[in-house]
């Protein structure tokens, strides 16, 4: 009897098969790992949708997403108001997880745990489940977790934090950036490395429409967590004039909503400037498509050094001029 084929387990991210950066990453790795002829599964502990993303994007408790198997472990992809049942909630899908884990672990040919989680304690959490069922931990490391803290930070090499202590949890890691990759070399110089930039599946992005809007546009499209870089492209936009010849500025913001309306705020000072939020990701695409120019200012900073925006090929992708500066991946 031919062996069952590999199953690679996705876990730590929660939202597929919708989201932004975190979760269209998932997407690609796991269609190019399904190239090598392995299962992928992506387990989700908690809902993080809101009901009518839920009925947009037909997300359901368990599917399929362009052959990707995925599951909502609590019994709901909701994220619900009431802290009570949200708390019930994840006890659920923390339960449901471990005996998914369990089943593939049984039945499934469980070769691998693919990790993407930000927090220590999580990514511990896996590891040791790894290693009671004798499989391996891959960690795909996107971010230098430490300079989420704050934008402000330049530099970071403390001990005790993430980005130096998360080594001893993962056998072999993935880095989206020549930092991190530069990084990994310096911390865990015996582990094995592979560098894999943000992926993005151009044929999805030739499908999109593109649509119909009264006046052209720039744009930029980001998290509002992302304060600081709004505030500069708002700034940017006003210096330049653009609104003198009819062209506007385009903003995509998604995140904590409280932070949302701090950008609307901002952006209410000028006529010129619009705010799009909760877009479907075709429709995303086809704004990105229709712009004059894609808008991705990288800092000096410790974080936008190490980080490498997914945006940036997405915007590639769309096949437009892309107006940034000299910082992060940008030179690589």
């Amino acid at each position: 009897m031919a062996e069952k084929p590999g199953t690679v387990l996705f876990l730590g991210s929660n939202g597929f098969p919708f989201g932004m950066a975190a979760i269209q990453r998932q997407i690609q790795l796991a269609k190019s790992i399904r190239l090598s002829g392995l299962r992928v599964v992506v387990l989700n502990w908690k809902g993080v949708h809101t009901k009518s993303r839920i009925q947009t994007e037909q997300i359901q408790v368990a599917g399929t997403f362009e052959g990707i198997r995925y599951f909502y472990t609590s019994g709901s992809p909701v994220y619900p108001s009431n802290f009570l049942l949200r708390n019930f909630l994840k006890v659920i899908g923390r339960l449901g997880e471990f005996f998914l884990i369990l089943y593939y672990r049984l039945f499934g040919n469980l070769q691998a745990f693919m990790i993407n989680a930000l927090e220590l304690s999580e990514l511990r959490y896996y590891y040791r489940i790894a290693r009671f069922f004798g499989v391996k931990v891959i960690y795909d490391y996107v971010e230098f977790v430490s300079a989420l803290e704050s934008r402000e930070i330049l530099d970071d090499s403390r001990s005790d934090s993430f980005d130096y202590q998360f080594i001893n949890y993962a056998d072999r890691f993935i880095c989206i950036s020549p930092f991190l990759e530069a990084h990994l070399e310096k911390v865990a110089p015996l582990k094995q490395r592979l560098l894999i930039p943000p992926i993005v599946d151009f044929d999805q992005v030739s499908r999109a429409g593109i649509p119909k809007t009264q006046k052209k546009y720039f744009l930029f499209c980001g998290s509002a967590f992302y304060h600081d870089v709004f505030q500069f492209v708002i700034q940017a936009f006003k210096l330049s004039g653009c609104e003198k010849s009819d062209v506007e500025l385009l903003l995509v913001v998604n995140g904590d909503p409280g932070q949302v309306q701090e950008i609307e705020k901002m952006a209410a000072t000028q006529n010129a400037i619009r705010l799009l939020s909760g877009l479907a990701y075709e429709d995303l695409l086809g704004y990105y498509k229709g712009a004059l120019a894609l808008l991705i200012p990288m800092s000096d900073n410790l974080q936008d050094r190490a980080r490498f925006p997914f945006k940036i090929c997405e915007y590639t992708a769309a096949a437009r001029p892309i107006i940034t500066t000299a910082g992060g991946p940008i030179p690589h």
